[in-house]
């Protein structure tokens, strides 16, 4: 057993928030804020999911999922659906 150096194993570094790392950590906080972005301006405008459906032209599962902060769009598309949800509301008004 001569001098044989130990190398540590690689390791992701790990955030403060359940062992996540940074980027699924910031990951998820972009999905909170556009899930909770989506269900505020639904929710004050009195609208049901499928009301956003037939308005906005996203599938129900989809709206769903977005609000439950399980899957999140790109930003680009967060962008168009707060917009065009936005100028939908604004026609009911």
């Amino acid at each position: 057993m001569g001098n044989a150096s130990v190398i540590p194993p690689k390791t992701t570094p790990k955030s403060s928030v359940f062992g996540l790392t940074k980027d699924n950590e910031k990951e998820i906080i972009k999905m909170n804020t556009f899930a909770e972005q989506l269900k505020t301006m639904r929710t004050e405008a009195g609208w049901t999911r499928p009301k956003v459906v037939e308005r906005v032209g996203v599938p129900l599962r989809t709206i769903e999922e977005w609000e439950g902060g399980r899957r999140t769009p790109p930003d680009y598309v967060q962008h168009l659906v707060l917009d065009r949800l936005a100028l939908e509301i604004e026609k009911d008004k």
